[in-house]
């Protein structure tokens, strides 16, 4: 079944792994290259249309919660992004 994400931008192609707390797949961004680059970056990049391809993951969530090693997780990701 093919998923899509954040209005439809982005296109599941697989799942990628999973584990105790989730699972991860790969999506494939379905904007037109030209619109996901502003003017002086397209210049740069020489018009280049290749695909771009992000990683999601799905959490697994309890009743109480997310669990402490996802908050840690999703830390570590927001100080290294």
């Amino acid at each position: 079944m093919e998923k899509t994400f954040l209005k439809n931008r982005y296109k599941q192609l697989t799942e990628i792994g999973s584990g105790a707390y989730g699972k991860v797949y790969l999506f494939e961004d379905t904007k037109p290259f030209s619109e996901r680059m502003d003017i002086e970056e397209e210049e740069k990049v020489s018009k280049r249309k290749e695909p771009v391809y992000i990683a999601l993951k799905e959490l697994s969530v309890t009743k109480s919660g997310l669990d402490f090693t996802t908050l840690r997780e999703i830390k570590i990701l927001k100080e290294i992004g």
